[in-house]
């Protein structure tokens, strides 16, 4: 089964959306230990405990737990998928998202933009590497209107399968998709 890919757009998009779920995440713990009005040492050690490892481990755990979608990725309608078509393993998310760290947070995204459109299936290092590549779960209308402009009409046109003329022209162009 053919998907279609996923624009780079979509995915810096749901990028962005997963950031402002962190930093609200992020936001709203950071008030609730000001709140607690704890002394600055032990402050800063339940941030650290509190905060860093979800930070972490969020595109790892939520796309582990919510098949191939982070909250961003599900806003924007797309998925992480393996080529092969086989399911994601535990190893195939890891190695995702260690190689995040490469392709997104140390060259700012700029190595993942390049290889996503650079790559025949749109894969950055961590595509690369676990074989796998995002895809939109609701592809775009794949008749256009040119496809509709092209019809010629039954009149002029002599069918080599006389059932033919049976089908409408939604079932034509359903064929012919």
């Amino acid at each position: 089964i053919n998907y279609e890919l996923a624009l780079l757009r979509d995915r810096i998009f749901a990028t962005i959306i997963d950031f402002f779920i962190m930093g609200g995440y992020a936001l709203v713990i950071t008030i609730l230990i000001g709140i607690m009005g704890l002394p600055e040492t032990l402050s800063e050690g339940l941030m650290f405990l509190i905060v860093l490892p979800p930070l972490m481990l969020y595109t790892f755990l939520v796309e582990l737990f919510a098949q191939g979608q982070t909250f961003g990725k599900k806003a924007m309608r797309i998925r992480v998928v393996r080529l092969d078509g086989k399911k994601l393993t535990l190893y195939d998310y890891r190695l995702r998202w260690i190689f995040r760290v490469v392709d997104i947070w140390i060259s700012l995204g700029a190595i993942a933009a390049i290889l996503t459109n650079s790559t025949d299936n749109g894969q950055r290092l961590g595509g690369l590497v676990s074989n796998s590549t995002v895809i939109k779960i609701e592809p775009r209308m794949a008749v256009q209107l040119k496809d509709i402009l092209g019809i010629h009409t039954k009149e002029n046109y002599t069918t080599q399968f006389d059932g033919i003329r049976n089908f409408k022209e939604e079932g034509m162009l359903l064929i012919k998709e």
